[in-house]
C-alpha cells in the first residue's frame, strides 16, 4: 500500500468520526429538548409542528430533523412530515429496553462535550478537574448509565456466583466501595430480602442521593450510605465487598491502602469482587477488539483523572494488599470477567 492509498484510508475513517459527532450531538438535543418524545406522541409531524409545540426555533428544528434522516434515526413519513424509523424509540425514548441508549448520548452531548474542550490544559498542566463540578446531574446519569448493568450483576450474582450469595442472603453485608447512586445496593436487596448493604463514596452529592433513593425503595433498615474512609470501618464486618467500575477512580496512591483497608473490613475467608475496564499494557494490545471499551472509558475520563488498571497491574495491587487467593471468572457467557479475591 502506498503513502497516499493509506492516507486516503484515514480520511474516510476521519469522514466517519466527524459524522459520529454530528450524529451524537444532534440525538443529544432531541432527547434534551423533548423532540424525540414529541415526535412519539405525534407520529409523524413536520419540523415547524414540532417546533410550534416545544416553542423551539423552526429553522434549527428542521435542520436536527433533516440531520437524523441522514444519520436513519428518523426517516421520511410524507411530504414534509418526518417520524422515528423502526427501532429507534427503542434507543432514545420509554419504555426503556436493552437498547435504551439515552444516558449515554446525554453523557456525550451534555458533559463530555464540555470536558473534551479542557483536555489540552490538562495536557499541559497535568490537572485533573473532578467530575464532581458537573453536580447531581452527572451523578443522575451515570445512574441511568449503569441500571441496566446492576440489575444484570445482582441476577448473575444469585446464578453464579453462590459463595458470595449465600452468605447475602443470609442477611449478610455487602461493602460497596466508590458506590455512586447505591444503584447495586438497591437493585441487590431488592432480590436478597435479608441482604444488608453499605456504600462508601466520598462524594457527598452522590451519598445524598444514594440515601434518597435507598429511602425511596423502602431499605432504609438494612441498607445505608456513607461519605466515609474505608479505613474507618470496623475490622471484619462485611461478607462480602466490591469496586463495581469505582477503583479506577481511586488516585493511583490511595489504591494500595483502599484494597488493604478493604481485605481488613472483610470477614476472613470472604470475598472481594472487582469489577473494571482492564487497560491494555502495549500498543499491540491496544490494537485487540476487546480493548475497545477500556480505550474509550479511559479517553472519557482522562480530564476526571482516572487510571485504569490492566490485569497484571490488578494482580500485584491484590497480591500486595494481602488478598492470597485471586480467581479471574468469566460471567454471563463470557461477556464480563470478575475478579475475586480472599484471604484464606
Amino acid at each position: 500500500m502506498g503513502e497516499n492509498e493509506a492516507a486516503l484510508g484515514h480520511l474516510i475513517r476521519a469522514r466517519t468520526w466527524f459524522d459520529g459527532v454530528i450524529a451524537v450531538s444532534a440525538t443529544g438535543a432531541g432527547i434534551e429538548l423533548g423532540l424525540f418524545e414529541t415526535l412519539r406522541e405525534k407520529g409523524a409531524a413536520t419540523a415547524e409542528e414540532l417546533a410550534a409545540a416545544l416553542d423551539l426555533d423552526p429553522h434549527a428544528v428542521n435542520v436536527w430533523a433533516m440531520t437524523l434522516v441522514h444519520h436513519g434515526l428518523l426517516e421520511p413519513a410524507g411530504v414534509g412530515h418526518v417520524a422515528l424509523a423502526e427501532g429507534a424509540g427503542q434507543l432514545v425514548g420509554e419504555p426503556r429496553t436493552p437498547f435504551y441508549l439515552a444516558p449515554l448520548f446525554e453523557f456525550y452531548h451534555r458533559f463530555l462535550g464540555t470536558d473534551f474542550t479542557e483536555l489540552p490544559r490538562f495536557f499541559r498542566e497535568g490537572e485533573p478537574r473532578p467530575p464532581g463540578r458537573h453536580g447531581l446531574a452527572l451523578v443522575r446519569n451515570i445512574a441511568a448509565q449503569t441500571l441496566a448493568m446492576h440489575e444484570i450483576f445482582a441476577g448473575s450474582l444469585l446464578a453464579e456466583l453462590p459463595e458470595i450469595a449465600g452468605p447475602l442472603a443470609a442477611g449478610g453485608l455487602l461493602l460497596d466501595a466508590g458506590c455512586g447512586a447505591a444503584g447495586l445496593g438497591v437493585r441487590l436487596c431488592d432480590q436478597l430480602p435479608a441482604a444488608r448493604y453499605l456504600g462508601i463514596d466520598l462524594d457527598e452529592v452522590s451519598v445524598a442521593e444514594a440515601t434518597e433513593r435507598i429511602a425511596a425503595a423502602g431499605l432504609s433498615g438494612r441498607a445505608r450510605a456513607e461519605a466515609a474512609a474505608l479505613d474507618s470501618l470496623p475490622q471484619g464486618c462485611a461478607d462480602a465487598a466490591t469496586f463495581f467500575l469505582s477503583l479506577h477512580e481511586f488516585p493511583l496512591e490511595a489504591r494500595l491502602p483502599s484494597l488493604v483497608a478493604v481485605r481488613r473490613v472483610l470477614k476472613p475467608g470472604h470475598w472481594l469482587l472487582i469489577l473494571e475496564e482492564y487497560y491494555p499494557a502495549t500498543p499491540l494490545e491496544a490494537l485487540e477488539e476487546r480493548a475497545r471499551s477500556a480505550i474509550q472509558f479511559q479517553y472519557e475520563e482522562l480530564l476526571w483523572g482516572s487510571h485504569l488498571i490492566t490485569r497484571a497491574g490488578l494482580n500485584r495491587l491484590l497480591r500486595e494488599a494481602g488478598f492470597t487467593e485471586i480467581t479471574w471468572r468469566p460471567m454471563l457467557g463470557g461477556n464480563l470477567e470478575l475478579v475475586l479475591a480472599r484471604v484464606l
